[in-house]
């Protein structure tokens, strides 16, 4: 139970000023009762309980064998059986990711024309497509940043021609896909491939959650490109939700299946895996299924959670929140955007990593810190898109080119880290919270397509913030490391 404690401990320390921030919204902002009240607290505590057990279920579950998997890898010395492996993983952990079928509904009841399965198998090959890319760069020390280059320079060409109703749809695409199955399993594998490879350090493991980030936002603006956008059927959604007895077991049932379709086919190739190439005792098969059956847990406790406590509560606070000042909506968009990302698990998880790969120089508290600042400033920039209904390419196309050029300024190492910080920081309570509001902020304030296109987007720029403000970030290190002539040992990132 210490290993518990103490991981309920940091969920707890980071979680609950979000807590009281969305029930600070439920107070001022909606129409609730005694009751409504005392089921906010009971699931923020499923919340709370639900975290806890998906990051110890990672430590235990999903990093060993994470590992162990990409350091096989190099040892077999076969492009063939590297494809299978990143293609099985990739296809099993985003085909079940709950997020991404979610959203896939979502697109499906605007867009009568493009079904859900072209969504969610849209994802699923940009996602494996890149995943290969990343696997053989960290193989054959390809440059990251030419891959980089060439995909978001794809991405900005494309967004230009791309239908404009579709654009906020592919950009969050990205930050949707890098959920929380698919994250511990990417930064454990891509760490794995590296210790396994001769001549690597961890900080080369860095950038395979960047790469898996960008092959949804390409192809789903091929997607758009090839049906025209579709045909649109109407506006969001948004509004009340009623939580009671019937909405909470709905919920719940959705949820567990969702969760057991994403557990039980990964923890069958985890398990093949394990018993025919890394000749693994049932002992330590067992320990796996153990660590995999905490994060399950945690899932549906957590997402249970956030669909019983938070999401109702910030659904019906956008509508409210047009009738204040046009300021009150950046103030909101900057805390919680802040809180809510200093609270995501695989932010946690991305600084662990940092930590580890750097010898201690670059921080986990500092490195969370510059994410949650980031997102928390993008989030209110969205506020403001939202508010004088702008285009999403006034944002993302000059915000890339800074990336992409601040790339060739930047620390090598730093690249990486960049990237996948703007895939951590879209993990569920991001994506839940965020465009739960920013969705019912566009229903009450826009109709037809207007709604479409304003809906969608806040997680285009959650995404896009961490990654510039770290490779500004980078740069700083480049520079510094330049004068010191040594490495990352000899100055601190708090």
């Amino acid at each position: 139970m210490g290993a518990l404690g103490n991981k309920f401990k940091e969920v707890f320390t980071s979680t609950i000023p979000v807590i009281i921030v969305v029930f600070l919204m439920q107070l001022f902002l909606t129409k609730s009762t005694y009751t409504d009240y005392i089921l906010f607290w009971l699931f923020s505590a499923f919340v709370l309980a639900g975290l806890t057990f998906f990051l110890h279920g990672v430590d235990v579950g999903v990093n060993p064998v994470g590992n162990a998997i990409g350091s096989e890898i190099p040892k077999r010395k076969s492009k063939l059986f590297m494809i299978l492996v990143i293609f099985a993983i990739s296809f099993l952990v985003t085909v079940a990711e709950p997020n991404v079928s979610i959203f896939g509904q979502q697109v499906m009841s605007i867009y009568t024309s493009v079904s859900s399965n072209t969504i969610v198998y849209g994802i699923s090959a940009g996602i494996a497509f890149v995943l290969l890319i990343a696997a053989i760069k960290i193989v054959y020390d390809l440059s990251l940043r030419n891959i980089f280059l060439l995909g978001w320079g794809a991405i900005i060409l494309i967004a230009v021609f791309a239908p404009e109703a579709f654009l906020g749809i592919a950009f969050d695409s990205g930050g949707v896909a890098t959920g929380p199955m698919m994250v511990p399993v990417l930064l454990a594998l891509s760490l794995g491939i590296c210790l396994g490879t001769p001549g690597r350090s961890e900080m080369d493991s860095f950038g395979m959650v960047g790469l898996a980030a960008m092959g949804p936002v390409l192809a789903l603006l091929l997607i758009g490109l090839g049906t025209g956008g579709g045909e649109v059927s109407g506006g969001g959604g948004g509004g009340t939700i009623v939580v009671n007895a019937e909405y909470v077991i709905n919920e719940l049932i959705i949820v567990s299946k969702n969760i057991m379709a994403a557990l039980v086919p990964l923890t069958i190739f985890f398990i093949f895996f394990q018993r025919r190439f890394l000749t693994y005792t049932w002992d330590a098969v067992k320990s796996m299924t153990i660590g995999l059956t905490y994060a399950g847990i945690g899932l549906i406790l957590f997402l249970s959670g956030m669909y019983c406590a938070f999401i109702p509560v910030v659904s019906e606070s956008g509508a409210a929140l047009l009738d204040l000042h046009p300021l009150w909506m950046v103030m909101i968009g900057l805390v919680l955007g802040f809180l809510i990302v200093f609270a995501e698990p695989a932010v946690s998880i991305l600084g662990d990593q940092v930590n580890r790969a750097s010898n201690g120089a670059i921080r986990k508290s500092g490195i969370r810190l510059i994410i949650s600042v980031a997102v928390g400033a993008f989030v209110a920039l969205a506020m403001i898109k939202i508010s004088f209904d702008l285009s999403i390419l006034l944002f993302v196309i000059p915000g890339y080119i800074a990336i992409l050029i601040l790339m060739f300024y930047s620390d090598k190492d730093m690249i990486g880290i960049a990237f996948d910080s703007g895939g951590v920081a879209t993990g569920p309570i991001a994506v839940a919270v965020t465009m739960a509001l920013y969705t019912s902020i566009s229903s009450a304030k826009y109709s037809g397509i207007e709604a479409v296109i304003n809906g969608f987007g806040v997680v285009a720029f959650m995404a896009m913030a961490p990654t510039l403000f770290i490779m500004i970030l980078g740069v700083v290190i480049k520079r510094r490391k330049s004068r010191t002539v040594c490495g990352y040992e000899y100055f601190q990132i708090e």
